[in-house]
């Protein structure tokens, strides 16, 4: 299933992830209208006004950086949507936020909490996870937009829903991601090529979707963004967060967000976390 002709659809957040979801919609032959007051890079058409863009789209997606810009985001939106809209938050933000959208609902907005896994790759490709949390009516009205670009679309709950199984995601990411580039890092001073530590352990008890796509970045050499360690040490902290409120403790959680902290300093904080095989 796919969005028919008539549903045009909004992106507010043109960065590497939202860009990449106007152009997979566009692809599929509806119109896409996108807005970002920061700029961003997207095949779509542009919309400075989000008024205008709400008063055209019926389907609004954000993907947006920081809970901030959600927050201010929700707050121009507020006074716009109405029934006709479903706005579906492919933001990683913290639980508390994710649920606080549902304040929209008042209007008649549909709300969908969506975040997802994968990166831009997956987005151009159409292969997205999204882990939606909201009502039933929310997702059925989202369904054909996310089909655009997600493959498999797990309803987790209600609103806020998405958020946690994100959040539980990005814990086990942020995990791997450090512990595969600690490993190319022993391998390398072992006297073994970087780039053979994956073919090496592949199919083993050690491998990993993560340990396969650092090392094949590193493969790559230097190239696009597709997952900076600044976003990643977010996320974690996200996640420690989340653990905190509650009440639950996570003993190797602060040892990674202490290691990601570490590179924020440096130029390889806002490159890909392949960086992260390199000694801060």
């Amino acid at each position: 299933m796919r969005p028919d002709a008539e549903t045009v659809v909004g992106v507010v957040g043109l960065g590497a992830m939202g860009g990449r979801l106007a152009d997979r919609l566009a692809g599929e032959g509806g119109r896409v209208l996108g807005h970002d007051p920061f700029g961003g890079t997207t095949e779509a058409e542009r919309v400075d006004d989000l008024a205008a863009l709400v008063e055209a789209a019926s389907v609004l997606l954000l993907v947006l950086p920081t809970a901030a810009a959600v927050r201010g985001v929700a707050a121009e939106l507020a006074p716009l949507v109405g029934p006709d809209h479903v706005l579906v938050n492919h933001s990683t933000v913290a639980v508390r936020d994710a649920v606080a959208l549902g304040s929209l609902a008042g209007t008649g907005c549909r709300v969908l909490d969506a975040p997802f896994s994968g990166g831009t790759e997956s987005a151009v490709a159409g292969t997205l996870t999204v882990f939606a949390g909201g009502g039933p009516d929310a997702l059925r009205a989202a369904g054909p937009v996310l089909a655009a670009y997600a493959s498999r679309v797990v309803a987790c709950g209600p609103l806020g829903a998405g958020t946690t199984v994100k959040l539980l995601h990005q814990h086990l990411v942020a995990a791997h991601v450090v512990a595969a580039a600690e490993t190319v890092r022993l391998a390398g001073a072992a006297g073994l090529a970087e780039t053979d530590v994956a073919e090496l352990l592949a199919g083993t008890a050690a491998d990993s979707t993560m340990l396969q796509v650092l090392v094949a970045r590193l493969a790559e050499g230097p190239g696009p963004v597709r997952g900076s360690t600044r976003i990643l040490h977010k996320d974690a902290t996200l996640v420690a967060e989340f653990a905190e409120s509650l009440g639950t403790r996570l003993d190797l959680l602060p040892a990674i967000t202490r290691i990601l902290a570490g590179h924020l300093g440096t130029a390889d904080a806002d490159r890909d976390i392949a960086t992260l095989a390199h000694d801060a």
